[in-house]
């Protein structure tokens, strides 16, 4: 029938989501170099470095595994390592750019994501027309809106900065984050657990196996060739009548088994 739902297949969608990651981790690299030369971020990560390394060399400490497992083993240069954390606690320069670094790192990282998204699933999208990246344009797929009708922009950018950036990317990058500079594993660890599990069950749950970014823009990922989509709602449902006119008509059955 005209009007049923024609999901994408399974493999296709992955396919093209694994060609896109490649695409958006490209573009977002490009765009996290540009804005970490703007906030000069290596100047003050290698000033962090260098004061880190000062202490480093005054209590004979080391990065490396041999070092971590001697921590461990040996009380007294456990005894040395906690004197080198006090050390570097009670620093100031230290913890103000310790600071930086980190705000910069987080900035460069949302403004890098952010941009990548609106280029590569965004701007390319409308460009190559129906929601299609450059993986969807290859494999076959595209997006329309649940009612069968042309994806709209504004749904669109929904779907990219609020679903896809905000939420499937910012959240985990932020939590992530959380748990590398201010230790907070377990909770961290939950709340991506059950970001992951969200997705699982919405996917497995709805009848396009959607997403959470197609939950917010109430879009849908469909075979390109077999779906017909519908340029709005007024062209929808003129063409519903259409066929209940000719079905009433004895036509649309004729036709339909003229094409069979």
């Amino acid at each position: 029938m005209f009007f049923d739902l024609q999901k994408a297949p399974m493999l296709k969608r992955i396919s093209a989501l694994i060609l896109d990651l490649i695409v958006l981790s490209i573009v977002v690299t490009g765009f996290s170099l540009f804005f970490s030369y703007l906030v000069k971020y290596d100047a003050d990560a290698e000033a962090l470095e260098e004061k880190t390394s000062y202490y480093q060399t005054l209590y004979n400490v080391s990065a490396s595994e041999e070092y971590a497992v001697k921590v461990e083993s040996d009380p007294e240069i456990k005894a040395q390592y906690e004197e080198y954390l006090k050390a570097v606690y009670a620093d100031e320069e230290i913890t103000r750019l310790n600071n930086i670094v980190m705000q910069k790192l987080l900035t460069i990282l949302s403004l890098g994501f952010f941009f990548g998204y609106l280029v590569c699933e965004f701007i390319v999208p409308i460009v190559l027309k129906d929601g299609r990246t450059i993986g969807k344009r290859i494999f076959g797929i595209c997006l329309m809106q649940s009612n069968h009708t042309k994806v709209r922009k504004a749904s669109l950018f929904a779907r990219t900065i609020l679903g896809k950036y905000a939420i499937e990317t910012m959240v985990p990058v932020f939590v992530i984050h959380m748990i590398v500079f201010f230790n907070i594993g377990m909770v961290g660890t939950a709340v991506l657990i059950l970001l992951l599990l969200l997705q699982v069950v919405v996917c497995a749950l709805t009848q396009g196996n959607l997403v959470i970014h197609d939950l917010i823009s109430a879009t849908v990922c469909v075979d390109e060739k077999s779906q017909m989509i519908f340029e709005d709602v007024t062209a929808k449902e003129e063409y519903r009548k259409k066929l209940e006119e000719m079905d009433e008509r004895g036509l649309y059955e004729s036709s339909t088994r003229e094409c069979n």
